[in-house]
């Protein structure tokens, strides 16, 4: 994958460029910029097509999923991960994946072998953490169909079956073994085979979606790091990009093309108008989330100043109750403004809040889908406080009550 990157690489190069050279050495700079972009473009369609066959059966290669975490409170931004595969004594004909499922096409005259390393940290499943969601279908039936095709099963089923011998042992029906970083698939198969490996498809469980918690130093090879363009073809948002350290995010006046580029770059040009940085979007997760949160004086009904992590706050109870929490409430407290402009939202999914803070200095801070007591995120307490630090604002959510947090601490410049 190193063609995209410096393809990115040479556009920021060519973007600093632009900033101090005449326009003859700009003219010069486009031309031999062209001939890097044909020659790297041309190394990446001659790889794009290449699979782990016959051809080299030791090389791995990489499909790219956009991982989401789905019911996450507070919510967790999408990531895409790194799959690995190889495929051998087979012709590779395929290879796509979501979310949920990866499906492989693949042909064989003898013995083909899928080979899958499947990162552990992918939010894959929102079940128990010591259950293991994965299952196998081939050729659209459950694997055991597959390696067995003379036991039971209808003959319309049967029919569907394009080998029709029994196959020898492993008969894998998940993955086979898993190391720190991976789950690890080894799937024989004798015929045209399309594989289906499915997993994540417990939709009707509004539980949150999960990888498992492994070494950080796994985070390396199993997350991605793609230039704007590469991450946004994989499936991320355009406003979900991210940027490697020390490059922002930086769009063109098109609010077609994005880039990453250094500060002082993205400064220039958006001083001579030709590019723009994303407007700041207020919606993000609190900077700390208690959850089953306890903590002295949370019961207190008056006013009253409580400690949270070694901070003081003034607490206030409201007078009404979160089942009473009506559309549009607005509140004060100690200077800061508190909008729950949903009120409380009755979803499939539980009672649910939008909190919007606003602080003297205009600064805002939009938190959406607070989990309350009802439903299947039900906490007997949450408690939530903001990024802004002088003064640091929250709420908690306790026997159904709604009490307001200010930090007492209030004089300061806020970074």
């Amino acid at each position: 994958m190193s063609g995209p990157i410096h393809l990115f690489k040479l556009e920021e190069s060519y973007h600093n460029f632009l900033l101090y050279v005449s326009p003859v050495h700009v003219k010069m700079k486009t031309w031999c910029l062209s001939i890097a972009v044909v020659l790297t473009v041309s190394v990446l369609m001659c790889n794009g097509n290449v699979f782990a066959d016959n051809a080299n059966p030791n090389q791995w290669h990489k499909l790219y999923l956009l991982g989401k975490f789905t019911h996450a409170y507070p919510p967790k931004p999408d990531q895409i991960f790194v799959v690995q595969y190889r495929v051998t004594n087979a012709t590779l004909q395929s290879i796509s994946g979501t979310s949920t499922s990866i499906s492989v096409t693949a042909n064989t005259d003898n013995r083909g072998l899928l080979e899958i390393k499947f990162p552990r940290n992918m939010p894959y499943t929102n079940l128990d953490p010591n259950v293991r969601d994965f299952f196998i279908l081939i050729n659209g039936f459950g694997s055991w169909s597959y390696y067995h095709p003379d036991s039971p099963m209808t003959e319309d089923a049967r029919k569907q079956l394009l080998n029709t011998i029994t196959h020898p042992p492993p008969y894998p029906d998940s993955y086979s073994r898993s190391d720190d970083c991976y789950y690890l698939f080894n799937i024989p198969f004798y015929t045209y085979a399309k594989i289906d490996i499915e997993y994540g498809l417990n939709g009707l469980i509004l539980s949150p979606y999960h990888g498992d918690n492994i070494t950080s130093s796994c985070n390396d090879i199993t997350i991605a790091k793609l230039p704007p363009l590469k991450q946004i073809e994989v499936g991320m948002l355009p406003k979900d990009v991210t940027c490697s350290v020390g490059l922002d995010v930086v769009i063109h006046p098109d609010n077609k093309t994005i880039s990453c580029m250094k500060p002082y770059t993205i400064t220039k040009l958006t001083e001579r108008g030709k590019w723009i940085r994303p407007p700041l979007d207020l919606h993000m997760s609190p900077k700390i989330v208690l959850t089953n949160s306890s903590y002295v004086g949370i019961d207190k009904d008056e006013m009253s100043i409580v400690t949270i992590n070694n901070r003081t706050y003034y607490q206030t109870t409201l007078g009404y109750s979160i089942d009473d929490l009506k559309y549009g409430t607005i509140e004060k407290f100690e200077n800061v403004t508190f909008a729950f402009p949903q009120g409380l939202a009755r979803t499939i999914e539980g009672g649910k809040t939008t909190l919007d803070i606003k602080f003297q200095d205009h600064r805002e801070e939009i938190y959406d889908g607070i989990p309350t007591r009802y439903g299947p995120y039900a906490n007997n307490a949450i408690t939530l406080l903001s990024n802004h630090i002088l003064p640091q604002a929250g709420i908690t959510y306790y026997d159904d009550q709604i009490k307001l947090l200010v930090s007492t601490e209030k004089n300061g410049t806020q970074k």
